[in-house]
């Protein structure tokens, strides 16, 4: 009777604290001391050529990462995703994407991720692709699918602000390496 009790008092624990913590809309999600994006040389602190780990404690996380790619929330879910990859040593893509509704074809911009901001023009997930043109005047519009303009450094790294095809919102945002 006694271990009954003491397992039945454990179980209604952790299901306490299960459920308190489920609830938190910001689990695994960045939380960065600054989500400043400088465009184009960082995102929410992190930089082309960082190290993984570094990158991950940046947006406030650990145990993140795997096989070079730290990955946080969904693509698919109504909070958006974001992610950091590391190639040749290195971070050589930080990214963040808006949520998606019922039908992948509804953005959502809402949750955590919208904290991103440009110093420039107040730029982030949901703003006009118009506000991108205005607030960075040489962006050059991005090659190949979609709408969306992208603004290169004077180093090694591009920062593109996505939209996709009928739409005029920024739906992601991703600083890479420049080709080769």
């Amino acid at each position: 009777m006694k271990a009954r009790t003491i397992l039945t008092a454990l179980i209604a624990s952790l299901v306490v604290a299960s459920s308190a913590h489920a609830g938190d809309p910001r689990d695994g999600y960045p939380e960065p001391d600054d989500p400043t994006i400088e465009v184009p040389s960082s995102l929410g602190g992190v930089e082309i050529g960082d190290n993984l780990q570094d990158a991950n404690r940046a947006w406030g996380l650990k145990d993140r990462c795997s096989r070079g790619v730290c990955s946080y929330g969904s693509f698919s879910g109504r909070q958006g995703a974001a992610r950091i990859v590391r190639e040749d040593g290195g971070v050589s893509i930080v990214q963040i994407h808006a949520g998606q509704g019922d039908d992948p074809k509804d953005d959502v911009f809402e949750g955590p991720l919208m904290q991103f901001r440009t110093t420039v023009g107040d730029i982030g997930l949901g703003s006009n692709l118009s506000d991108v043109r205005k607030a960075f005047p040489d962006a050059e519009p991005t090659p190949g699918v979609g709408r969306g303009f992208q603004v290169e450094g004077k180093g090694t790294q591009v920062m593109t602000f996505q939209g996709w095809t009928s739409r005029k919102r920024v739906v992601e945002i991703v600083l890479r390496a420049k080709p080769e």
